[in-house]
């Protein structure tokens, strides 16, 4: 009985040709890595969030943001920049901020006011940390240990 390295040959080339690998990126192409805080639940000053509230609030300011890179009209000022001016984040890239609501999520509608209370991510929507507004326009850190309060104050400015 003879047997046909053919088929077998065949089989090896097309596996071949499935498995190769992926290109390289080019130099335009950046890989970087984000350090991102881990999501878990926080207390600020006694206000419970879940993790899964912070997860939503993020989600819901990608929508948003979204939405008015589209021209949607009918959203307010968030999701807005966090320039971190008291520097209770220690990271180099922007930093915006998104109302943080308890149980639900705030819409990002004009005339809903939100509460004190902030998620804060980075420029892809990576979970760096939450906090809340003092009296005054500063904020205090509530979501990561290890950083410090802040009294400076807080200027406001906006992606929009």
């Amino acid at each position: 009985m003879l047997f046909s390295f053919k088929p077998t040959i065949l089989l090896a080339l097309a596996l071949t040709a499935v498995a190769s690998p992926i290109a390289n990126p080019t130099a335009d192409e950046t890989n970087t890595l984000v350090a991102r805080a881990q999501m878990k639940d926080v207390n600020c000053n006694g206000k419970k969030f879940a993790k899964q509230d912070i997860y939503n609030a993020i989600q819901q300011a990608r929508k948003v943001q979204t939405a008015k890179d589209n021209h949607e009209t009918g959203y307010a000022k968030y999701p807005e920049e966090n320039f971190n001016f008291e520097g209770l984040f220690k990271v180099s890239t922007t930093l915006y901020e998104y109302p943080l609501v308890a149980g639900g999520v705030y819409s990002g509608k004009l005339g809903v006011n939100p509460d004190k209370y902030r998620v804060v991510m980075n420029e892809k929507y990576g979970y760096v940390g939450s906090l809340y507004h003092i009296t005054g326009n500063s904020f205090k850190n509530s979501g990561k240990s290890g950083h410090k309060s802040g009294s400076n104050s807080h200027k406001k400015g906006g992606k929009n």
